[in-house]
């Protein structure tokens, strides 16, 4: 089991990704980062990036990740979370490894969190 945890340490570095991106996905939603005049940063400005940009039609649909930094923010989650299973399903390591890996970068970025930024909220 120790070895296929040593294997598997791509998808733990994956997982630091996908827990950054939720991270900053929730700070993005509670508008901790309201800058006045900022149209992307500005959740309650930026939902209407997507009504107002051209085609419209596009950015409410695939590129709607491109609008507002939450949409941008669960995106990276979504390609690392992608990226784990497709590291998962080419590296030789069981099934229980890839998840315990995946639990454990996201462990180390709440560590990396708390200990550099622990006035982060």
């Amino acid at each position: 089991m120790l070895a296929d945890l040593l294997q598997a340490w791509p998808i733990a570095i994956v997982a630091i990704l996908f827990a950054m991106g939720r991270e900053l996905m929730e700070h993005s939603m509670d508008s901790k980062w309201d800058k006045p005049h900022s149209t992307w940063w500005n959740r309650r400005v930026s939902w209407k990036n997507k009504h107002e940009w051209q085609p419209s039609w596009l950015f409410k649909t695939a590129l709607v990740w491109m609008t507002d930094a939450e949409h941008f923010f669960q995106m990276v989650m979504n390609m690392s979370a992608l990226v784990a299973v497709a590291l998962a399903a080419g590296l030789p390591v069981t099934i229980p490894a890839a998840a315990i890996a995946f639990f454990i970068g996201n462990a180390v970025f709440g560590i990396i969190k708390e200990t550099l930024l622990p006035n982060v909220q």
